[in-house]
C-alpha cells in the first residue's frame, strides 16, 4: 500500500486480520483433484471437492438443546469466488468452522461448536456431511448458534470432523484437497436477534496440486505399435496420513507406505496421451515409484519407474510426465507456482460487490483509493460534517467490508430511522451512501432506486439538521430537517 493510501486512511477500529494465507486455483481446483482409489491408507477420494463442510452425523449439532440467547452466526471466506486465486473454491464444496472460546488452544480442548457449510456459488450454507466430508443432500443443516461472547475461529476444507482426540482433525491422507486458516480469527459475537456474520480470511491450500502426463514415446516403440491403453497406475512411496490440529499447518514427511492407485476414469486422452490431476500430501526428499497397467496394440504389460530425491511443497503444482518406453518409464518432473502471485489483484477494481449485497472496500491484496475507511462497528458515532465530503470529524469514513439492507419504511424522522438500524445494523454514514449509490447497479437488493432520499447517521454542524442523499438516477444531497418525514431507511452492517 502506498505512504499515500495509507495516510488517506482513518481507522477508527482496528479491523483484525489473519496473516495472509494462501488461495486456491482459478475456477476452483477441487475439479482437478478426481476422485481415485486409495490403497494403503485410507480415505475414500470423493472428499476432493474442496471446502465441502457439513456436519458428522456422529457429532452433536452446534447449539445443543437450549438455544435462548443465542445467536445464529453465518460466515463468509475472503476472496471465495471474486478473486481468481488459489483461495477461490468450486461450487458445493464444504468447510467446517470451529468456534473455541477465545484464548483456548485447539490443542487443549474440543471447541464450543462446529458446523459444516457447502458453497452454493454466492454464500456458505449449513449442511450435513459424511464421514469424508462430502456434502448430504438431506437433511439440511442448521447455522452455528453461541452465547454472546469472545471466541476463536478455524476453518478446514473438506469438512472433516474432529477425531476422539483433543482438537485433531481426522487423518489428512494422499488425494484428499485439504485447506485450513492456519491463524485464528477473534470475533466478539454481540447479543442481538439476527443473525450475525463474519469474515474468515483465505484458507491456506496444505496440499499438492499434480498433474500426471503419460505419453507414448515411438522412438522406443515399435515402429508398428499405434494403440496404447492406459489400465492403472500406482504411485507408492508418498508420504505418510497426517493427524493435524484445527489451525496446524501439514508438515511435509519422507516416503512412506500409503500407496495411490489412479484408475482409467481418472485420466483424460488426447490420442495416445493420458493425464490425471490429484492431489498429495506434501513430501520431503522422497522416493516415488510408477507402475504403469497399460494395453499396447493390445497386449497388457506392466511399465515402472522411479523418481528420487523428490520434493513436493504445499500451495504448488508438479507436472510429472512419464514417456512408455519399450521396457519402461522414462519419468520427469517440473515444478510450478499454484497461481502468480502478481496477478491476484481482481481485474474489476475497488470497490467491488460480493453476493449483491456486499460492499468490499478493501481485502488483502489492496483498496479503493481517495477512501477513508474504518474498522467494524455496531453502531455508526455521533458526529458532525459541514459538506457531505469533508471529514472533520474523523467519523465520516466507509466501512472495510459492509452488508448493505433496505428497511422498507419510508416517511421517517431522522431519529425514527437512527432507531431502525439496530442489532449490529446501523445507519450509514453520508460517505457510506455514497458509496452505495455509486454502486446501486451492482447491488441485487429491492432498493427503491428512483426518487426516493435516504437518511445517513451524519449530522449537519447546526444538530438540527442531518444530511441525506437521493439513492436514484440524479444522487443529490443535502442537509434537511431531523423532524422531515420523506426519506427512507437504508442499513449497513460491517463484517
Amino acid at each position: 500500500m502506498t505512504d499515500r493510501m495509507q495516510i488517506m486512511k482513518t481507522r477508527t477500529q482496528e479491523k483484525q486480520r489473519m496473516p495472509g494465507c494462501g488461495s486456491l486455483v482459478p475456477g476452483g481446483f477441487s475439479r482437478l483433484c478426481r476422485n481415485v482409489s486409495l490403497a494403503a491408507g485410507s480415505c475414500l477420494l470423493s472428499a476432493l471437492l474442496l471446502l465441502a463442510g457439513c456436519s458428522k452425523e456422529s457429532m452433536p449439532e452446534p447449539g445443543g438443546g437450549n438455544d435462548a440467547g443465542k445467536v445464529a452466526v453465518s460466515f463468509e471466506v475472503e476472496g471465495i469466488s471474486e478473486i481468481a486465486t488459489k483461495a477461490a473454491l468450486a461450487k458445493n464444496t464444504t468447510v467446517r468452522v470451529f468456534a473455541y472460546q477465545s484464548g483456548k488452544s485447539p490443542a487443549s480442548g474440543r471447541p464450543v461448536a462446529n458446523q459444516a457449510y457447502y458453497w452454493s456459488g454466492s454464500e456458505l450454507r449449513p449442511c450435513l456431511v459424511d464421514a469424508n466430508g462430502n456434502k448430504k443432500d438431506f437433511p439440511l443443516g442448521v447455522p452455528m448458534k453461541l452465547l454472546p461472547g469472545k471466541y476463536d475461529f478455524y476453518a478446514v476444507s473438506p469438512a472433516l470432523s474432529l477425531s476422539a482426540d483433543n482438537g485433531v482433525i481426522i487423518s489428512v491422507t494422499n488425494g484428499v484437497d485439504y485447506a485450513a486458516t492456519t491463524s485464528k480469527k477473534t470475533q466478539e459475537i454481540p447479543s442481538q436477534l439476527t443473525p450475525y456474520t463474519i469474515t474468515l480470511d483465505q484458507l491456506d491450500r496444505q496440499c499438492v496440486q499434480v498433474k500426471l502426463i503419460l505419453e507414448q514415446d515411438n522412438s522406443y516403440l515399435n515402429s508398428a505399435i499405434s494403440t496404447v491403453n492406459v489400465n492403472s497406475v500406482k504411485i507408492s512411496g508418498l508420504s505418510p496420513n497426517k493427524g493435524i490440529y484445527v489451525g496446524g499447518s501439514i508438515i511435509a514427511s519422507s516416503s512412506g507406505a500409503p500407496v495411490l492407485t489412479l484408475a482409467q476414469k481418472d485420466f483424460s486422452a488426447s490420442g495416445s496421451t493420458y493425464t490425471a490431476n490429484f492431489c498429495l500430501l506434501p513430501l520431503r526428499n522422497g522416493k516415488l515409484k510408477f507402475e504403469v497397467d497399460v494395453d499396447v496394440n493390445g497386449v497388457n504389460m506392466t511399465r515402472t519407474g522411479e523418481l528420487t530425491a523428490v520434493t513436493l511443497e504445499k500451495s504448488k503444482t508438479y507436472t510429472i510426465t512419464a514417456r512408455i518406453l519399450s521396457s519402461a518409464l522414462d519419468i520427469s518432473l517440473t515444478a510450478n507456482s499454484w497461481s502468480n502471485e502478481n496477478n491476484n489483484n481482481p481485474s474489476f477494481g475497488y470497490p467491488y460487490v460480493e453476493d449483491g449485497k456486499i460492499i468490499v472496500m478493501e481485502d488483502r491484496y489492496g483498496s479503493a483509493s481517495d477512501y477513508p475507511l474504518h474498522g467494524p462497528w455496531t453502531v455508526t458515532p455521533t458526529h458532525a460534517e459541514s459538506e457531505a465530503t469533508s471529514n472533520d470529524s474523523g467519523m465520516n469514513t466507509v466501512s472495510s467490508r459492509f452488508e448493505v439492507s433496505y428497511d422498507g419504511t419510508y416517511q421517517m424522522t431522522w431519529g425514527n430511522a437512527v432507531n431502525k438500524c439496530t442489532d449490529g445494523w446501523r445507519l450509514p454514514t453520508i460517505r457510506e451512501l455514497e458509496v452505495i449509490y455509486d454502486m446501486r447497479s451492482r447491488l441485487d437488493l429491492d432498493y427503491p432506486f428512483n426518487s426516493n432520499d435516504f437518511w445517513t447517521a451524519t449530522e449537519g454542524r447546526d444538530n438540527i439538521y442531518a444530511w441525506a442523499k437521493q439513492v436514484g438516477s440524479s444522487g443529490t444531497r443535502g442537509l434537511y430537517y431531523k423532524d422531515k418525514r420523506l426519506f427512507a431507511v437504508c442499513c449497513v452492517r460491517d463484517l
